[in-house]
Formats: C-alpha cells, structure tokens, sequence
C-alpha cells in the first residue's frame, strides 16, 4: 500500500483491498498495489509503540479495582449534557477535511477527483449520523431532568398542602420555585 504522496504502508489483506477501492479509499496502482486516497493517522507500528508505552507504564503492584477506577470510569459510558452538546460543536466546527479534499482536487483527475468527493460525501454522511446520534443521547437526558423536575415540584406542593398557611402564600412560594426549576 501507498498513499498519494508515495509513502509506503505495511501490506493488508486482498480482500481488505479491494473493499477499500469499492468504497472509494483506495484506487489500484498496479495488480499488488493499492494507492490510499487518506493515509492512515496511525499505523499498526505505532498502535503496538503506544501498547508498548502503556504497558510499561502501568504498575504491576496496584490492585485490580483501583486500575479499573481510574481507567474505566462510570461516567465515561454515562456522558452528560455538556459532553453531547461539546461533540456536537467539534463535529460542525471541524471542515478542514473539506478544504483538505478542495486543495487536493485542484491537482486531481478522473476516477481520483472522483474518490475524494466520495470521501467529502461519506465523512459528511458519518457526521450527519454521529450528530443523530448525539442528539438522541441528548433527548434521552432531557426527559430524565424534567422528570426529576417534575417530581420536586410535586413533592413540594405535597409539603405545603400538609403546611397551615396562607394560600397566597403558598401560591407565591409555589411560583418562586417553578421559576427556579424551569
């Protein structure tokens, strides 16, 4: 494998190949190699230098529930409002790829023009469908606040129908509250 700058890659697998050609990441140079249209951030090289680093870097004496705390916390599968809402702006903000793809038509022709609009058009489909996804991790957070919301103001409108006061008085108290919940 190759990408477009000539830089040469480990070999992958024939099948593996021509499904990046199919799928337009990749155009055949000759019978037994390919061309990359996006070379690769991170090579298997350096993933088994980052393992590496990892494993040496990890203590052999700590004990297995601590190791578990610190790197596979709860709230790391449980994000928040603010995490969605940070995703959602990165995803819209982040068009460099496109002006990447627009300088590399310039210089391009045929089927390769033709590969890296179909690699602007997937990486804009793949946003599209993580911004969905966000947007329903959003929705499913939502309902959950204005239900606990919602139970606070019953349980406070239970406490003040048991209260002796004046009903304007209530009322008033009843208003401030809603107020500061929604």
């Amino acid at each position: 494998m190759i990408d477009a700058q000539g830089n040469e890659y480990e070999a992958t697998w024939p099948k593996r190949a021509k499904g990046l050609v199919k799928n337009g990441r990749a155009r055949f140079v000759n019978e037994t190699t390919i061309c990359l249209a996006c070379p690769p951030e991170n090579t298997e090289v350096d993933f088994m230098n980052m393992e590496n680093t990892f494993n040496q870097t990890s203590q052999p004496d700590a004990e297995p529930a601590a190791v578990h705390n610190t790197i596979f916390s709860p709230t790391a599968a449980e994000p928040d409002m603010s995490y969605i809402i940070r995703k959602i702006d990165q995803i819209m903000a982040d068009s460099q790829y496109i002006r990447d793809a627009l300088a590399q038509l310039e210089h391009a022709e045929g089927a390769a023009a033709m590969a890296i609009g179909n690699i602007v058009e997937n990486r804009e489909n793949t946003n599209q469908r993580m911004i969905e996804l966000l947007q329903k991790l959003l929705d499913n957070l939502k309902p959950q606040q204005l239900d606990t919301d919602v139970a606070k103001l019953d349980r406070i409108q239970q406490i003040l129908a048991a209260v002796d006061m004046d009903e304007d008085y209530k009322f008033d108290i009843l208003n401030q509250v809603i107020q500061r919940l929604f």
